[in-house]
């Protein structure tokens, strides 16, 4: 695939003073002429539909603080769906002025086509809100989204048809930027703990070596799984652990629009559960059917979901992360099912005891642990399931520091954990044994 860039800001990341300038109306006449011309040169070059990807953004300042950041996952965003359709792109360019960054893609599929794999990424996720990509006909026509069958944009703030919103100007232009800008940093955050939580995994098992585990040259104990299964399940698993973050911000603002004092937790972890199940099922297809990841979704998820939780408390401001504050909170989010998994349990034991044998009763092989070793006076007894305080999440050890080079291999990569922020390193979640994610019954 070729490329081509306007500027070479692109390349060094430079904005070129771009951030925060206004635009005037001539500004933006001349960058409609200029998209018009450069669409035209695209059709008569390659013959195939243009996607064309931008952002709304209204009012005189089209690049925000974030902006940039927002444009470059949106772009990655589009051309991973193309990628995942295999639709061939035969050219890509970019323009990057104070009136807006702007991708173009010369797709080489059925304009439609592309108008209902590009429409799905407006309407699936928060950020893809702020998205506007128009599908370009050769006849240079725009392919609308009443032609596939779907409604036209919403207004980001109420909910009504944009086009009614923009031509009454029922919001004002700060309310709309102010409401772009918390888009932009809900993004940003959730970007910020999926790429957290993807490490997270693949750094668990390439942590080498590990006597017994999985690592990057054993099997270990296991014959059913290895390094590779980890990876493939550690990125099927990632992108639910962002879902489960974005719920408990949605989750937190819900909350505070209905002024409730008291937040119902129980009823956030019911939400992220059906999400976790969902988890589940993909890690089961792309690890083959084996179990890799079944207690982190757990505990990884919860984690994410209070994260979210407090950032929607936050606003726009990312949370200073306090980890007694995360756990407290994570521990009321799960305490309740918890303590009714245990009682279940003990019910479903006095079935199993009143048939004479488990026989008739399914139990997992750490229920059945749990059930043998109740008595015993050892606090971890109850399993990870049920290892916490009686207000706390279960002790989640988290590992600020960075690993050093293998001495006896000198030429290895390091074995450190990357850095995300660029000035501290990521914590990573870890733990020998967590609970999984249970049907409701």
């Amino acid at each position: 695939m070729n490329h081509f860039y306007s500027d070479k800001s692109l390349k060094n990341g430079a904005d070129s003073g771009r951030l925060c300038r206004p635009v005037s109306v001539e500004d933006m006449m001349e960058a409609r002429e200029r998209r018009a011309r450069l669409q035209e040169q695209l059709i008569g070059t390659y013959q195939v539909p243009v996607v064309s990807f931008t952002l709304n953004i209204p009012g005189p300042v089209k690049i925000l603080p974030r902006t940039e950041e927002f444009f470059r996952r949106g772009s990655e965003s589009v051309r991973q769906a193309l990628k995942q359709a295999s639709v061939p792109v035969l050219f890509e360019t970019q323009l990057r002025e104070h009136t807006g960054l702007e991708l173009f893609l010369c797709a080489d599929a059925k304009p439609e086509t592309l108008k209902q794999i590009t429409s799905s990424l407006e309407e699936e996720t928060t950020g893809g809100r702020l998205y506007d990509i128009d599908i370009i006909r050769t006849d240079k026509s725009k392919v609308s989204r009443e032609e596939i069958g779907l409604p036209g944009r919403r207004c980001l703030l109420c909910g009504e048809p944009a086009h009614a919103c923009s031509r009454s100007r029922k919001h004002t232009v700060e309310d709309l930027v102010s409401h772009i800008q918390q888009l932009m940093a809900e993004d940003a955050f959730l970007n910020h703990l999926y790429l957290a939580a993807r490490e997270s995994l693949t750094d668990e098992v390439s942590a080498t070596p590990k006597p017994g585990l999985v690592d990057r040259l054993d099997n270990g104990a296991h014959r059913d799984m290895c390094c590779e299964t980890f990876l493939k399940s550690a990125g099927a698993v990632a992108p639910y652990i962002r879902t489960m973050a974005e719920q408990g911000i949605h989750f937190s603002r819900q909350t505070a629009d209905e002024d409730k004092k008291e937040p119902d937790l129980p009823l956030l972890f019911s939400q992220i559960r059906k999400t976790g199940l969902l988890a589940e099922t993909a890690m089961f297809d792309a690890a083959g059917g084996v179990n890799t990841h079944k207690g982190i979704i757990f505990s990884m998820g919860i984690l994410a979901a209070s994260a979210g939780f407090l950032f929607g408390q936050s606003r726009l401001n990312l949370p200073s992360l306090n980890l007694s504050e995360l756990l407290s909170l994570a521990g009321k989010l799960c305490r309740k099912e918890i303590q009714e998994d245990f009682s279940a349990l003990e019910q479903r034991r006095q079935q199993a005891d009143a048939k004479s044998g488990t026989g008739n009763v399914h139990f997992s092989h750490g229920e059945k642990l749990y059930l043998a070793y109740k008595t015993c006076t050892s606090p971890t007894a109850a399993g990870a399931y049920g290892e916490r305080p009686p207000t706390d999440f279960p002790l989640c050890p988290l590992f600020p520091w960075q690993l050093s080079p293998q001495p006896l291999r000198p030429l290895a990569e390091k074995q450190r954990f990357p850095e995300i922020s660029g000035t501290e390193p990521a914590f990573r979640l870890s733990s020998p044994s967590w609970p999984r994610w249970r049907t409701p019954m």
